[in-house]
């Protein structure tokens, strides 16, 4: 992919933003750089136009990265994969006990960063993607932070997120070693809707960007679904529609459902019906599930921004579009169950218990939740153990303990909460040679120590 003159991304739906990007370009002089907003920023999009340019390992937590051992072997095989000419990289620590895995966690960080700073002589950024997914207090996020604290001069962390770090970074921002981006950094500017209006609807009416503008507030996600809705309306009535829009929210909608999803193949109604009942999907769940062409409607939707969330590996609707979605085309109570079922069946044949647990608990299909929790729940519970709960409010989709989902389906009483996916391969594109941007060094000085 490359950059037109215009600055937009030579893929359709893809609005190239050089301005965010060259702020980004600062993370090579800084030890870390956060990216804080909630779902549908389009966090994840601007890093991937970003590191089409740089040197990146790009890593994106998820539900199983909870656990100590399997964050640290994506995050080392992320780098074999992006460095493969670097020394032999340690193997990932197993800990059992809490205060054990805390000290693995530091003790990893410690040795990772060693072979890297004999190695690394150039810059290279790691992004780690859905930092959010790791809970608070436990291992795998002390191993996040012990690498901002003893990375190597010539590795930069860019951390993306819900949630701002909850360890201190007070220290680094002090000493000019901390770039910050939030939502309000995000949010596309009446510009940068204007180019989308253009490059969608062929259409350069600046009105009618600062409109959109002053109805999404410049929420990404937002934006794309009402110029999506507005593609089919004549150019001379696009005002009138937006307005309405505006004066009731639920006309978007019937916009919708009229113009946008009506136009969509039959592979993609059928995707989003059947994600509708699912927290998270992957291609490979919905071939099994019987969605035609899955794959390609997914890749469709994702290069043209709609509808879909990423998550690593996994997507998940936006929250409106599967509200929509269940009105639309609705499931019978035993189609749902069925379906579900046959999903559930299919993660745990892969080996994904915990999502298995969350999707039978979701149907209530109490005898399959305690046949699962009969043959795998010790095991599960025995690795919650060793973690620390997350806290509640911040818990996503399927992050319940698989003792939670059996209370919830009515299988087993209540016990403590805990955090329950992942993103492709790196994206490598190419290196800076040390020296080719000046990098201020901290010297001997680490950021702050966990308290």
């Amino acid at each position: 992919m490359t950059k037109s003159a215009s600055g937009r991304s030579s893929q359709p739906g893809w609005l190239r933003r050089p301005a965010l990007e060259r702020r980004l370009d600062e993370a090579f002089a800084r030890r870390l750089t956060t990216l804080t907003a909630d779902a549908g920023f389009g966090k994840s999009t601007l890093l991937a136009a970003w590191t089409e340019d740089v040197e990146c390992i790009w890593y994106a937590a998820g539900g199983n990265d909870a656990a100590l051992p399997s964050l640290t072997q994506g995050i080392a095989d992320a780098i074999r994969s992006s460095l493969p000419g670097l020394i032999e990289i340690p193997p990932a620590p197993s800990g059992s006990a809490e205060g054990d895995e805390l000290l693995h966690a530091e003790t990893f960080a410690g040795l990772l960063c060693s072979a890297l700073e004999g190695q690394l002589t150039y810059d290279v950024v790691l992004v780690l993607d859905d930092v959010h997914q790791l809970p608070v207090g436990s291992g795998a996020l002390r191993f996040v932070e012990s690498l901002c604290r003893q990375a190597p001069s010539t590795l930069h962390l860019v951390l993306a997120s819900r949630t701002p770090p909850p360890f201190p970074v007070g220290r680094l921002r002090a000493a000019g070693q901390l770039l910050e981006l939030s939502a309000a950094d995000l949010v596309f500017t009446t510009e940068e809707i204007e180019q989308l209006v253009d490059g969608t609807l062929r259409d350069g009416d600046a009105r009618l960007a600062a409109a959109l503008y002053e109805f999404t507030a410049g929420w990404p996600a937002l934006v794309r679904l009402a110029t999506e809705a507005l593609r089919p309306v004549p150019a001379g009535a696009r005002h009138a529609a937006l307005e309405q829009f505006r004066r009731n929210p639920s006309v978007l909608w019937d916009y919708l459902a009229e113009q946008v999803f009506a136009q969509e193949g039959t592979s993609v109604k059928e995707l989003l019906r059947v994600a509708a009942l699912l927290d998270r999907f992957t291609p490979e769940l919905c071939d099994a599930l019987g969605v035609p062409e899955a794959a390609a409607a997914i890749h469709d939707l994702v290069r043209r921004g709609l509808f879909l969330e990423r998550h690593g590996d996994s997507f998940s609707l936006h929250t409106l579009v599967r509200e929509f979605a269940h009105r639309t085309w609705p499931w019978t109570v035993e189609e749902a169950l069925a379906l579900r079922a046959r999903a559930a069946q299919w993660l745990e044949s892969h080996g994904q218990i915990e999502d298995a647990l969350a999707t039978l608990a979701a149907a209530a299909n109490h005898s399959e939740l305690a046949r699962l929790l009969a043959q795998h729940g010790e095991r599960l519970l025995a690795r919650a153990g060793a973690r620390m709960p997350a806290p509640r409010s911040r818990r996503r989709h399927n992050a319940a303990s698989p003792a939670r989902l059996a209370a919830r389906a009515g299988a087993l009483p209540p016990r403590q909460p805990r955090r329950g996916a992942r993103r492709p391969p790196a994206q490598l594109a190419r290196g800076r040679p040390r020296g080719q941007r000046a990098t201020p060094r901290l010297g001997g000085e680490r950021p702050d120590t966990p308290r």
